[in-house]
């Protein structure tokens, strides 16, 4: 066997098929020489051709991070790549399927949000197949547990008062999307309202919890005249007021007669 420099003759041949394992640096012809056997002698000589693809460069896997659960994820790429070479995502060793052609310059393969360990392979039929150098982590950072007490619907008129009941402490009302600390029904006027209550924690991670305020419109009411009368005259009965079932008041005071 002559690799164009060195010759090793090979004896004792017992296997049909033999293998004779090379290594060379770069692309190198073979040539297999003078083959005989035990009966005949059969001269001749073969070209094997060992064709020697190049190494990819390697590039830095970048990105990852903590992401918040259900969020927009954190970005995973490489800082280079070589142009027309295809790189792969593999996501705890495992072939993603996610793939992008390099472009000379840093790639990115976009957003994830799913636990694991990143890293990425080069694929090309001009060059051999390699990892790239590293890995990053994504962990997810469940949402907090957020909630809002129930509230108590109110007239319209009512004065205004503080939202509260939003736990845990700290977070931001909204009401109909609209930041506020306040519910003021003469404001809002009729009508159902909602309620929300956002709370980020030290995660920077944000859920929220809703609930309704209703605001019942004030009823119609009427009172009848009274006719004046003298100081003398005999107590009675205050009436005339609609609906029926209200509360009369002299001077701010609850009163069910009036005495003169």
């Amino acid at each position: 066997i002559f690799d164009g420099v060195n010759l090793t003759q090979v004896m004792n041949l017992t296997t049909p098929n033999y293998q004779y394992v090379v290594a060379p640096g770069a692309t190198h012809t073979y040539t297999f020489s003078n083959l005989t056997d035990l009966y005949c002698f059969n001269p001749g000589s073969e070209d094997a051709t060992v064709i020697v693809n190049p190494a990819p460069a390697i590039f830095n896997v970048v990105g990852g991070g903590s992401t918040c659960q259900f969020g927009n994820g954190v970005a995973v790429g490489l800082d280079g790549s070589e142009a027309g070479v295809y790189y792969e995502l593999f996501v705890d060793g495992n072939a993603s399927g996610i793939v992008v052609v390099g472009t000379g310059a840093p790639i990115s393969f976009g957003n994830f949000s799913v636990a694991g360990t990143y890293s990425v392979q080069s694929l090309s039929i001009t060059t051999c197949e390699f990892m790239m150098n590293g890995s990053v982590d994504i962990t997810v950072t469940p949402l907090p547990t957020v909630t809002l007490a129930p509230f108590t619907s109110v007239c319209e008129g009512s004065a205004a008062f503080a939202l509260s009941g939003g736990y845990p402490a700290g977070g931001v009302y909204a009401v109909n999307g609209f930041d506020t600390p306040v519910f003021d029904p003469s404001v809002m006027g009729v009508g159902t309202f909602y309620v929300t209550y956002t709370y980020t924690d030290q995660n920077g991670c944000s859920n929220s919890a809703e609930q309704m305020i209703t605001v019942y419109a004030a009823p119609m009411v009427s009172i009848d005249p009274i006719a004046p009368v003298c100081f003398d005259a005999p107590a009675f009965v205050l009436s005339g007021g609609y609906p029926m079932g209200g509360t009369y008041y002299v001077n701010g005071s609850v009163a069910t007669d009036f005495d003169p």
